[in-house]
């Protein structure tokens, strides 16, 4: 079993590294042009090409990280802004 992992990558090790479902990791690799080589039942158990993967998902994994210290670095308006509760002890009351 060791060997099948060194030279493929299922679909569940690219959903937690990837951050994304099951569906949407083959969909997105699949249009980066990577096809499914193995399928260990029918319809079922995708292993891709590790060597292809890695790089797609390093390029992901920057990305993602990109994108996160841009969202700390923007002002804050109403899609950066988190909400402010409407109720318990933190809420802020109009004295209504």
């Amino acid at each position: 079993m060791l060997k099948i992992a060194k030279k493929y990558i299922f679909v569940p090790e690219i959903c937690e590294r990837g951050r994304m479902g099951n569906r949407r990791a083959c969909t997105w690799l699949r249009s980066h042009g990577v096809d499914s080589p193995i399928r260990l039942q029918k319809n079922k158990y995708f292993g891709f090409r590790r060597q292809k993967v890695e790089k797609l998902l390093a390029e992901q994994e920057a990305l993602h990280a990109c994108r996160v210290a841009e969202l700390k670095n923007a002002p804050d308006n109403e899609r950066t802004r988190l909400a402010v509760p409407s109720f318990g002890p933190s809420a802020k009351h109009d004295g209504i």
